[in-house]
């Protein structure tokens, strides 16, 4: 599918394709010259992009640098289409052209993720933090703009057809662009260019990251997340790495921002994505909002210290003779906090000369340090398949109110087994386990996820009832029911979490070692009352 047409010519040659379509276009341009005819030349290189393959012009020199085969490869492929742009611009001088050419030079994406990342700025291509977004832009008007001139304002690529528009003298037409502005003004100096302009971003699909809308007005920038609902607010003056969401702070500026995208949305009737439990769109940011102004944050972690647990926050699931915990470990290979995530493994015991389990894992759970009673909890993570592997995220009674266990409940918010396409939402307490009522209510439920995705789990706990969640969707409800054993309903007290990557059981089966190391991710965890 990488193959491009038109350039059979090249084919067998020892030829790199940016220099192919150098050559090309060089020479259409040439042509437009020699025809007196005027030209436009819109220049798209295939550089920097996947597949990454080696500029062997330029690829030796960055490995003796010191450079990894894929840091090298990526920097030949950058140099490769500077090259390019240098050999138009030479062209365009041989051909006495060059001082009644524009030209503009922009990327359309931050750096991928395979690369480094464009520090300070936050995240890569395909996320909506401005390590995705935002990108320089360099223009060239001889007669029109001025050399080592700097311009802090911003606009979006939809900008750049008016503006071509309005320089071939058409801005009449230019003004017609439904979706972006000329920004002759900020070349010129002369004009108006609109200060506090809202730009509008909308990925309603996933395509290695999850779908999300985005504005921006000012200094203000609003991110709407589709899967979890969550809206982020930043100030991009004060705050240009967006490590400080400041959506719960800022209610007001959230809320005009949150209408503000809701109305575009609306406008353009933009297509948002579809729940597949429900077959419903996901809502409007203004109606999320709407939705999570009940509930006020009590406790988080983002999982941003790096490379250690907050400790206190967490404690290492130690082993134990349950099912689930024959091989609980606090062996370092477990866990690992990277970028902003929590990763809980499960392992082959390559040395039993301390330990002679043949299997470790890790879980965390906040017992003696943070439990709750009534409220919104959610978590966002990612799982892996294997045979054997049994992830959970699950609650526990923080004191035996009632007795020993299972007197005093247990909420799973979810189980995953083996390759399966579901997890497993459910209820324990003495009267389903030991009365064995599991169906006067309802104690279970399955609902099917593309589990290796990041997906929102969660549950709202009332009095009379827990209603479990996923991505922001009623799942299952599991109610008080007045009419039967008291025993039905312990969850009149505080609950602590543990989240866990289990391995084997009488339920899940037994462990393929050749699936091993198998992991858990957590992106963070939420609790709201």
């Amino acid at each position: 599918i990488w193959d491009v047409p038109g350039l059979d010519k090249y084919h067998g040659q020892d030829i790199y394709l940016t220099e192919a379509l150098t050559i090309e276009a060089n020479k259409a341009v040439e042509q437009a010259v020699k025809e007196k005819k005027p030209f436009y030349l819109y220049m798209s290189h295939y550089a920097i992009h996947a597949p990454w393959e080696k500029d062997q012009r330029f690829y030796q020199k960055y490995i003796d640098a010191g450079l990894n085969d894929f840091d090298a490869t990526y920097a030949a492929m950058l140099e490769g289409m500077d090259k390019s742009l240098g050999d138009i611009i030479a062209n365009l001088k041989r051909l006495k052209v060059d001082r009644n050419t524009m030209i503009v030079f922009m990327s359309d994406n931050g750096a991928p993720k395979q690369a480094a990342p464009n520090l300070p700025l936050r995240g890569h291509k395909l996320t909506p933090y401005e390590g995705g977004i935002r990108v320089p832009m360099i223009v060239k008007w001889p007669g029109h703009t001025s050399a080592n001139t700097l311009s802090e304002d911003y606009l979006i690529i939809e900008d750049i057809f008016p503006t071509f528009l309005e320089v071939a003298n058409l801005k009449t037409e230019a003004e017609k662009s439904m979706d972006g502005i000329s920004f002759v003004p900020l070349l010129t100096g002369k004009g108006r260019y609109p200060s506090n302009r809202r730009l509008y971003w909308h990925y309603p699909h996933t395509y290695d990251q999850p779908p999300y809308s985005a504005v921006r007005l000012g200094d203000w920038k609003l991110i709407y997340h589709h899967l979890s609902r969550k809206l982020e607010l930043f100030n991009l003056k004060d705050d240009i790495e967006e490590n400080n969401d400041l959506s719960t702070i800022n209610g007001a500026k959230t809320n005009e921002m949150a209408q503000t995208l809701t109305a575009f949305l609306k406008e353009t009737e933009a297509q948002m994505p579809i729940n597949k439990l429900t077959g419903s769109p996901v809502v409007y940011p203004s109606e999320a909002l709407a939705r999570q102004t009940k509930w006020q944050l009590i406790w988080e972690d983002d999982f941003e210290r790096d490379d250690f647990l907050d400790d206190t926050k967490w404690n290492v699931i130690p082993r134990n003779k349950a099912d689930w915990g024959n091989f609980m470990s606090d062996h370092e290979d477990c866990f690992k906090i990277l970028d902003g995530k929590l990763y809980l493994r499960g392992i082959l015991n390559e040395d039993r000369t301390l330990d002679t389990a043949r299997y470790l894992t890790g879980g965390v759970s906040t017992k003696g340090k943070f439990a709750f009673q009534y409220g919104k909890i959610e978590i966002k993570a990612k799982l892996e398949n294997a045979t054997g592997a049994w992830p959970a995220i699950w609650m526990l009674a923080d004191q035996p109110k009632y007795g020993a266990y299972p007197r005093n409940g247990e909420i799973d918010l979810m189980e995953h087994l083996n390759y399966e396409d579901q997890i497993y939402q459910t209820v324990h307490s003495y009267y389903t386990l030991e009365l064995k009522q599991k169906t006067n209510p309802p104690y279970s439920a399955t609902t099917d996820l593309k589990t290796t995705e990041y997906n929102v789990y969660g549950m709202e706990w009332y009095k009379d009832k827990l209603v479990f969640t996923l991505n922001g969707n009623e799942t299952f409800v599991y109610p008080r029911l007045d009419d039967v054993d008291p025993t039905q309903w312990p969850f009149d007290q505080p609950f602590y979490l543990m989240i866990d990557m289990q391995l084997g059981g009488s339920w899940v089966g037994q462990v393929d070692p050749n699936d091993l190391p198998v992991q858990m991710i957590v992106d963070w965890v939420r609790v709201y009352k």
